[in-house]
């Protein structure tokens, strides 16, 4: 497993890219509302993602109305957070706490409780895993679709979430360089040798 739900926040659900061919069909792409901050998270967290026009949903994620998200790690996971601002605390497992970064890769050992403060600027925030999150998919996404009500449902507390799940395949581009904080002593991503 990789993180345990303690609170959900307002809204937070389970997203990636969507799922694009289907609207002959009457089902609607979904996916993350902000493409943009849920790109540039799961860039940062060292995630490869689909190119355009891939029908690879690419990892999944967490879309975060408002704010309020709170879980602990039960395995080691690399995260990183982008999208409306919010703030990150992260305590590990003997009480020492520390604000996290935003559009940063962060390593967190188990037992580290993250809680995301409520949203000073924007609605949505993304917290991104390496890997990213082991979710059912339905039509090819790992999205929520509130409307058809597809796909994984919102968060809840003492939901167990797998982390690392995501494999890439064809249609990945990897050729952009992932963003990582260059100062002296900041965390890294983490090798991409490990599957949880």
């Amino acid at each position: 497993m990789g993180i345990l739900v303690v609170a959900p926040g307002m809204h937070t659900l389970i997203q990636d890219a969507g799922r694009p061919g289907y609207a002959r069909f009457g089902v609607a792409r979904s996916g993350a509302f902000d493409l943009a901050s849920w790109r540039r998270a799961n860039r940062s967290a060292g995630n490869d993602l689909p190119r355009a026009r891939s029908d690879d949903a690419g990892p999944a994620s967490l879309e975060v109305l408002i704010g309020g998200l709170e879980f602990v790690t039960i395995a080691p996971v690399t995260l990183a957070v982008s999208g409306a601002e919010v703030s990150v605390a992260a305590t590990d497992s003997t009480g020492k706490g520390r604000e996290l970064a935003r559009d940063t890769a962060h390593r967190l050992e188990p037992g580290t409780t993250v809680k995301l403060s409520r949203a000073k600027t924007g609605l949505r925030a993304y917290v991104a895993f390496f890997g990213g999150l082991g979710a059912p998919a339905v039509l090819g996404s790992r999205s929520y679709d509130t409307t058809a009500q597809l796909g994984p449902l919102p968060l809840v507390g003492g939901l167990e979430i797998a982390v690392g799940a995501h494999t890439p395949g064809d249609g990945y581009d990897t050729g952009e360089p992932t963003r990582v904080d260059s100062r002296p002593g900041a965390e890294q991503p983490a090798a991409r040798t490990f599957q949880l």
